[in-house]
Protein backbone atom coordinates (compact mmCIF):
# COMPACT_ATOMS: atom_id res chain seq x y z
CA UNK A 1 0.00 0.00 0.00
CA UNK A 2 2.54 2.18 1.09
CA UNK A 3 4.62 1.68 -2.36
CA UNK A 4 1.76 2.09 -4.04
CA UNK A 5 1.53 5.73 -2.76
CA UNK A 6 4.93 6.31 -3.14
CA UNK A 7 5.01 5.13 -6.78
CA UNK A 8 1.73 6.86 -7.37
CA UNK A 9 3.36 10.90 -5.65
CA UNK A 10 6.33 10.21 -7.78
CA UNK A 11 4.18 10.17 -10.90
CA UNK A 12 2.41 12.93 -10.10
CA UNK A 13 5.33 14.85 -8.53
CA UNK A 14 6.60 14.07 -12.53
CA UNK A 15 3.82 15.14 -14.63
CA UNK A 16 3.19 18.40 -12.58
CA UNK A 17 7.08 19.42 -13.70
CA UNK A 18 6.14 18.71 -16.80
CA UNK A 19 3.08 20.56 -17.24
CA UNK A 20 4.33 23.64 -15.53
CA UNK A 21 7.77 23.36 -17.96
CA UNK A 22 10.04 21.68 -15.54
CA UNK A 23 12.93 19.47 -16.49
CA UNK A 24 14.98 16.72 -14.90
CA UNK A 25 18.33 17.81 -16.72
CA UNK A 26 20.66 20.60 -14.59
CA UNK A 27 21.04 24.09 -16.50
CA UNK A 28 23.86 26.62 -15.70
CA UNK A 29 23.10 29.41 -14.12
CA UNK A 30 22.93 32.99 -15.81
CA UNK A 31 26.53 34.25 -16.56
CA UNK A 32 28.04 31.00 -16.06
CA UNK A 33 30.52 29.43 -18.50
CA UNK A 34 29.44 26.64 -20.45
CA UNK A 35 31.83 23.51 -20.75
CA UNK A 36 34.62 23.84 -23.13
CA UNK A 37 38.27 22.80 -23.87
CA UNK A 38 40.79 22.58 -21.41
CA UNK A 39 44.48 23.53 -21.27
CA UNK A 40 46.93 23.35 -18.94
CA UNK A 41 50.07 26.48 -18.43
CA UNK A 42 53.28 26.17 -17.16
CA UNK A 43 53.41 27.21 -13.67
CA UNK A 44 49.52 27.08 -12.80
CA UNK A 45 48.63 23.80 -11.56
CA UNK A 46 45.15 23.30 -12.33
CA UNK A 47 43.12 23.47 -15.92
CA UNK A 48 42.12 26.13 -17.27
CA UNK A 49 39.58 26.76 -20.30
CA UNK A 50 41.11 26.56 -23.71
CA UNK A 51 42.48 29.86 -25.28
CA UNK A 52 39.91 31.56 -27.90
CA UNK A 53 41.69 32.46 -31.48
CA UNK A 54 40.05 35.65 -32.22
CA UNK A 55 37.28 38.22 -30.61
CA UNK A 56 34.60 36.23 -32.78
CA UNK A 57 35.09 33.46 -30.97
CA UNK A 58 33.39 34.40 -27.88
CA UNK A 59 30.97 36.03 -26.09
CA UNK A 60 31.39 40.18 -26.64
CA UNK A 61 29.82 41.27 -23.24
CA UNK A 62 31.14 38.33 -20.72
CA UNK A 63 33.57 35.49 -21.17
CA UNK A 64 35.15 33.11 -18.91
CA UNK A 65 39.58 32.81 -19.75
CA UNK A 66 42.93 34.79 -20.30
CA UNK A 67 42.26 36.78 -23.57
CA UNK A 68 40.90 39.99 -24.42
CA UNK A 69 41.26 41.27 -27.72
CA UNK A 70 41.68 44.94 -29.02
CA UNK A 71 39.55 45.42 -31.99
CA UNK A 72 38.63 48.09 -34.62
CA UNK A 73 35.23 48.04 -32.79
CA UNK A 74 36.30 48.25 -29.07
CA UNK A 75 37.64 45.53 -26.87
CA UNK A 76 36.31 42.41 -26.44
CA UNK A 77 34.75 40.82 -24.06
CA UNK A 78 33.51 43.86 -22.40
CA UNK A 79 34.07 41.90 -19.00
CA UNK A 80 37.00 39.29 -18.94
CA UNK A 81 36.70 36.67 -15.81
CA UNK A 82 39.89 35.38 -15.31
CA UNK A 83 41.91 33.36 -12.76
CA UNK A 84 44.28 34.74 -10.07
CA UNK A 85 47.86 33.77 -11.37
CA UNK A 86 46.99 32.41 -15.08
CA UNK A 87 48.81 34.50 -17.85
CA UNK A 88 46.02 37.05 -19.39
CA UNK A 89 46.70 38.03 -23.16
CA UNK A 90 45.79 41.29 -24.80
CA UNK A 91 45.88 40.35 -28.15
CA UNK A 92 46.17 43.55 -31.31
CA UNK A 93 43.22 42.08 -33.74
CA UNK A 94 43.70 45.74 -35.26
CA UNK A 95 46.44 47.61 -38.08
CA UNK A 96 48.23 49.58 -35.66
CA UNK A 97 50.29 49.08 -32.60
CA UNK A 98 48.42 49.66 -29.55
CA UNK A 99 48.62 49.57 -26.02
CA UNK A 100 47.01 48.74 -22.47
CA UNK A 101 46.22 50.89 -19.56
CA UNK A 102 44.74 49.69 -16.34
CA UNK A 103 42.83 52.94 -15.15
CA UNK A 104 43.89 52.50 -11.72
CA UNK A 105 47.63 52.41 -12.89
CA UNK A 106 48.62 49.81 -11.74
CA UNK A 107 50.25 48.41 -14.82
CA UNK A 108 50.32 49.28 -18.91
CA UNK A 109 51.46 47.44 -21.42
CA UNK A 110 54.58 47.38 -23.55
CA UNK A 111 53.31 48.04 -27.17
CA UNK A 112 51.62 45.57 -28.93
CA UNK A 113 52.11 45.35 -32.88
CA UNK A 114 48.94 44.03 -34.87
CA UNK A 115 48.61 40.46 -34.67
CA UNK A 116 50.84 40.02 -31.33
CA UNK A 117 49.78 39.93 -28.05
CA UNK A 118 50.97 41.03 -24.50
CA UNK A 119 50.52 39.05 -21.17
CA UNK A 120 49.95 39.87 -17.75
CA UNK A 121 49.75 37.96 -14.66
CA UNK A 122 47.37 38.86 -12.11
CA UNK A 123 48.25 37.82 -8.08
CA UNK A 124 45.49 38.57 -6.57
CA UNK A 125 41.58 38.88 -6.99
CA UNK A 126 41.04 41.86 -8.08
CA UNK A 127 38.87 44.11 -10.23
CA UNK A 128 40.20 46.07 -13.03
CA UNK A 129 39.10 48.77 -15.14
CA UNK A 130 41.53 48.98 -18.34
CA UNK A 131 40.99 51.01 -21.47
CA UNK A 132 43.66 51.35 -24.78
CA UNK A 133 45.97 54.08 -24.68
CA UNK A 134 44.92 56.88 -26.62
CA UNK A 135 41.63 55.41 -26.80
CA UNK A 136 40.01 56.24 -23.67
CA UNK A 137 36.40 56.01 -25.04
CA UNK A 138 38.04 51.84 -25.44
CA UNK A 139 37.09 50.45 -21.82
CA UNK A 140 36.58 47.35 -20.68
CA UNK A 141 37.17 45.29 -17.18
CA UNK A 142 39.16 42.42 -16.50
CA UNK A 143 37.21 40.20 -13.11
CA UNK A 144 40.18 38.19 -11.56
CA UNK A 145 38.89 35.26 -9.58
CA UNK A 146 40.48 32.38 -7.37
CA UNK A 147 40.65 29.14 -9.05
CA UNK A 148 38.05 27.52 -7.27
CA UNK A 149 35.31 28.29 -4.67
CA UNK A 150 35.55 27.07 -0.97
CA UNK A 151 34.34 23.28 -0.78
CA UNK A 152 35.58 23.28 -4.33
CA UNK A 153 38.46 20.06 -4.86
CA UNK A 154 39.99 21.29 -8.55
CA UNK A 155 41.87 18.74 -9.89
CA UNK A 156 45.80 19.29 -9.78
CA UNK A 157 47.46 19.53 -13.48
CA UNK A 158 49.69 16.22 -14.23
CA UNK A 159 52.90 16.45 -12.84
CA UNK A 160 51.75 19.21 -10.36
CA UNK A 161 53.01 19.19 -6.64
Amino acid sequence: MIRTMLVALCILCAASACSHGGSSSSTLPSGAPAPRATRYEKGFPYPLFARAKSSKDIDPNTWYGEEAFITDHGLVPNTLVAKVGALVLFINETKRTERIRFLNGTWTSSSIRPGKSVGYRPSASLTYKYEVVDHQNEQATLYVETYYEPGDTPTPSPGAG
